[in-house]
């Protein structure tokens, strides 16, 4: 009998596209300047607030994702290798352009930044993805080993010692940097794993599921204030909102064609518009406080602004991301890749079976 084929699950997809468009949202509001005009409404200054820790579990979704979709998927060098070019065609991309247009904002120091991304966080959120990756298979293994109450016992006790605690103490004991770091992705991805393994959440479910995420997010507007220095990913409400929003989104089920084609065709397009709009140099130049003003306007307004902009954003970096796939492709590079992973394989096959022949000879 054949093994069962993998159903692709297009409400995960369908976070991975809404999470990225939080991100752009997030900092609009932060970087962009929204949430510090000191000339602002008062009740457009609330709702800023309120959508910017809606938006703050955008991170913590992704690393949920990678957990949910990576116990399941083959872990390959191509992947890493190909993600890597991607970081570099936008760091040293990006940096490139403005060298050419607007030179006086580049320094010597931007320059090796662009070309070694990792080594000094360009991204800090693909910087801390390279240490989660080494360490996915060994998660992967233990989730797959693991008995249902095993997995929730070790989830409990890891989001009690690493969040509960923190949150309330506001201390950082385990060095975690209000989620800023490979350990507290290696967490998400653990519990994204066992979500998938051991969690179904009934359709029905949905609707209380987004309550609970605007809850939280209203709570922790409530309990860190209005400071930017008090906005963490690992604290108790942040947690608790990501985790409602992807229960949420893994029980909707996509049944037309056109959305599942729209929703399959953007989503491994999207962490383009991550590394486009959080570059360093667009970052410092073009989205320092360019959008202040929009803590004047009414909420309504504000809102619709926010949300058009980031769109904007969304939609210019997918543009750019597909143009970036057709040119890899043909240059053949993913077909490299995949031989260069076969060659691998061969050769772990080979040095297995070595193995085993060793060990049968020493038992005689």
């Amino acid at each position: 009998m054949s093994a069962k084929k993998s159903v692709r699950n297009y409400g995960i997809d369908a976070l991975r596209i809404f999470a990225m468009l939080l991100v752009a949202v997030l900092h609009l509001l932060g970087q962009g300047g929204v949430l510090l005009n000191p000339a602002y409404r008062i009740s457009t200054h609330c709702a800023a607030w309120l959508l910017e820790h809606m938006a703050l579990i955008a991170v913590n979704c992704f690393a949920l994702i990678s957990g949910y979709v990576g116990l399941k998927a083959k872990h390959r060098l191509s992947g890493f290798v190909l993600l890597w070019l991607q970081v570099f065609f936008y760091s040293a991309g990006i940096t490139l352009l403005f060298f050419v247009f607007r030179p006086e904002t580049v320094s010597a120091g931007n320059l090796l930044h662009a070309l070694f991304p990792i080594s000094f966080s360009q991204y800090w959120y693909y910087t801390a993805y390279c240490g989660l990756f080494l360490f996915m298979p060994l998660l992967n293994a233990a989730v797959q080993q693991m008995t249902r109450m095993q997995f929730y016992l070790t989830a409990g006790g890891m989001v009690l010692l690493f969040t509960v605690s923190k949150t309330f103490t506001e201390r950082d004991p385990f060095i975690m940097h209000s989620g800023y770091s490979a350990f507290w992705l290696i967490i998400l991805y653990f519990l994204g794993a066992g979500i998938r393994r051991f969690i179904r959440l009934p359709r029905q479910a949905i609707p209380c599921s987004l309550l609970i995420f605007a809850a939280a997010s209203l709570v922790g507007m409530l309990l860190n204030g209005n400071s930017v220095n008090r906005l963490y990913y690992d604290d108790v409400p942040t947690l608790t909102a990501s985790l409602a929003l992807f229960l949420a989104f893994s029980a909707m089920r996509f049944r037309s064609k056109a959305a599942q084609s729209v929703i399959g065709w953007t989503a491994p397009l999207t962490f383009a518009v991550y590394l486009t709009h959080t570059h360093p140099l667009v970052f410092a130049n073009l989205m320092a406080n360019r959008f202040i003003r929009f803590a004047q306007y009414s909420v309504k307004h504000m809102l619709l602004s926010v949300f058009l902009t980031a769109m904007l954003i969304f939609l210019g970096s997918i543009a750019a991301e597909w143009v970036r796939v057709r040119l890899i492709r043909l240059l053949h590079i993913p077909q490299g890749l995949a031989k260069l992973d076969a060659w691998l394989d061969a050769k772990i096959v080979k040095i297995e079976r070595s193995q085993r022949r060793k060990r049968r000879r020493s038992r005689r």
